[in-house]
């Protein structure tokens, strides 16, 4: 009887041990399935997040060049003559006062015998003792009335707006203008500008008046004409400005 008694003890025992291992066995396996979910889980949330990151670092990107793109295109437009509305302005000095902004440049001139005022968009120190200017909106009375008579623009620093002889000059690395004010308004009177081929070879094109007769002048009497005109706006007083301040 007793050692019956103990026969079914240890096989209750072996019961339990076994049970204890199946249970141990599914508790070791869900822990692992956990594990893997929460690693996957890990996983997606850190592909997800990686591209978040890359989406926007794109975007950022994608901005920054915009940006950048809109930043050029600004400073290309800073580089034109300014637009100035006169209205309510009857005198040139109302328009300094009233019109022009801080860093803006303003200049008294004389072309052709007009007395002209130059509002720039800004002016920068030319080391000959003036503060010059590459642009310029020009104004003039017309009985009593201020109106605008034209725009214009240097290629650079290195092409300050000069006057010689009551005509404007403008220049750049490619082109010079000579300019004179003819029925209240400012007309190109020559200019000369040149163009490279792929080679290297220069063509000169010359214009007058309107441009009307453009390229009626050969390229080698054009070059002559450029280096004239070379000369006189080197020759030429550079317009000094005065800065605004406000």
């Amino acid at each position: 009887m007793k050692k019956r008694l103990l026969v079914l003890s240890l096989m209750g025992i072996m019961v339990f041990s076994l049970a204890g291992c199946k249970n141990s066995e599914n508790d070791q396996n869900i822990s692992t399935s956990n594990s893997s979910t929460q690693i996957t889980a890990s996983n997606e949330s850190a592909t997800k997040s990686s591209d978040l990151n890359t989406k926007a670092s794109n975007e950022e990107s994608s901005d920054s060049s915009s940006t950048n793109t809109s930043s050029e295109k600004a400073d290309m437009e800073e580089e034109t003559a300014p637009n100035i509305d006169i209205s309510g302005c009857d005198t040139f000095t109302q328009i300094v006062d009233k019109k022009l902004t801080d860093g803006m440049g303003y200049a008294n001139a004389n072309i052709d015998g007009t007395d002209v005022l130059l509002v720039s968009s800004g002016t920068y120190d030319n080391q000959d003792g003036n503060f010059a200017s590459i642009d310029s909106t020009i104004f003039m009375y017309k009985d009593s009335v201020i109106v605008e008579v034209g725009k214009v623009c240097s290629g650079g620093t290195a092409y300050p707006l000069s006057i010689k002889d009551g005509k404007l000059y403008t220049g750049g690395n490619h082109f010079v203008c000579k300019y004179s004010l003819t029925d209240n308004k400012l007309m190109i009177m020559e200019k000369v500008s040149v163009e490279y081929d792929k080679d290297g070879n220069e063509t000169y094109h010359y214009e007058s008046d309107d441009g009307s007769k453009k390229d009626s002048v050969s390229s080698e009497d054009a070059e002559k004409i450029y280096n004239s005109l070379l000369d006189e706006m080197e020759n030429a007083e550079v317009i000094g400005y005065s800065t605004v301040k406000k």
